[in-house]
């Protein structure tokens, strides 16, 4: 029954590639819209805005992109944010990050809506406190050791947050990769040849941005302390930062075995074709979405004992974790797997269990929508 769909306005800062946007369109393609009903506030426009548009979403852009340094943009989206819970019959407002909360909070109050923001993470600074301290009604977070830093910030201001204010965690989510077997082996076929790899190589994968606290200079330290041959690392991912890292990188992994493929449109599928999927953060990740998509075509992984991945990982059982920032021990586990490939293959199939039984997005609404259904009690 339409009239008993609630109307939920997403507001988010943001309109790029990353994990906050992710979660955002899988909203839109996952809630039962006889329930729940999402309309958009983005702050400027970009990959999101034009894919949420393309597939018939209800969205909203500010007139100008509100800065902190000019606090008379904050009164602009204040009003904007006003209007839109009018025009739209807002029954309850979703803010996306500290930044998000900042520039809503206020307005959702004044307008007596229910309010949460999602803590995407880090949770690391005086943008996360005074969002914390600022009227809503819960903190969404993706991993327990998110939650464990939001409330290391909170402490010294507890005396200042409501006390009907909650913390929920949310698993996140995905959907099954959509590609073809035939895909697959094509890519795969591909790859072989152009390294001159037999089908025994066991095959590293990693997929990141190319700046430095993602570490892949820490995997090239790595595989130049494996004395092991049997193996290849592909990279995939497109510059961030600067050139000259990533030209120091391939200069350091010429002579070993691993190679930079450039970015994809299509990370599950790059890594449909490899063993083991690894993440070699240098800082805790707040969660480690390119872990589950590892998970969801049933791949081994590897990745620091800290943030978010030492709870993804069931260790010796869908992974090993390793010492963060160490290459040694990263080296060593790489060297497990490339040695032990009967338990490998066991690795595989519990991870492809993981995925179905915890990370699907079907999995993540259903929490999310809970904890809708309770600010809306």
């Amino acid at each position: 029954n339409k009239t008993m769909s609630k109307n939920i306005l997403y507001i988010c800062p943001s309109s790029g590639l990353g994990g906050a946007e992710t979660f955002l369109k899988t909203t839109f393609l996952k809630h039962q819209k006889q329930t729940f009903s999402p309309i958009y506030l983005l702050f400027q426009t970009g990959p999101l805005s034009e894919w949420l548009q393309q597939n018939g979403a209800t969205v909203e852009i500010l007139p100008s992109r509100p800065r902190l340094s000019r606090p008379w943009s904050f009164f602009k989206t204040h009003q904007f944010i006003k209007n839109l819970i009018d025009k739209y019959n807002i029954d309850l407002v979703h803010s996306t990050m500290a930044y998000g909360a900042l520039f809503s909070s206020l307005a959702i109050w004044q307008k007596k809506k229910p309010h949460l923001w999602f803590q995407h993470g880090p949770a690391s600074g005086w943008m996360d406190q005074l969002s914390a301290i600022l009227p809503h009604d819960c903190i969404v977070v993706n991993s327990d050791y998110t939650l464990r830093k939001q409330l290391e910030l909170e402490q010294p201001i507890s005396w200042f947050i409501a006390k009907k204010r909650f913390h929920q965690k949310i698993t996140l989510g995905i959907d099954p990769p959509q590609f073809s077997e035939s895909e697959k082996e094509k890519l795969k076929t591909a790859l072989l040849q152009k390294h001159n790899l037999n089908k025994d190589t066991v095959l590293f994968a990693m997929a990141c941005r190319l700046q430095k606290w993602k570490g892949a200079h820490l995997v090239v330290e790595a595989v130049s302390q494996l004395k092991n041959k049997n193996f290849f690392v592909f990279v995939w991912g497109d510059i961030f930062d600067s050139d000259q890292y990533v030209l120091e990188l391939k200069k350091n992994a010429r002579n070993f075995p691993i190679s930079f493929e450039g970015p994809t449109d299509n990370v599950p599928l790059a890594f449909s074709v490899c063993d083991v999927v690894i993440n070699a953060s240098l800082q805790p990740e707040p969660f480690g979405l390119t872990l589950i998509e590892g998970l969801s075509v049933g791949k081994a992984l590897l990745a620091p004992n800290e943030g978010g991945p030492k709870e993804i990982i069931h260790e010796e059982k869908t992974g090993l974790h390793f010492e963060a920032r160490s290459s040694t021990d990263l080296s060593k586990k790489m060297n497990w797997f490339i040695e032990n490939s009967q338990l490998l293959a066991t690795f595989k199939e519990n991870s492809f269990n993981s995925f179905q039984k915890k990370y699907t997005s079907e999995n993540m609404i259903r929490e999310l929508e809970d904890t809708y259904k309770k600010l809306l009690l």
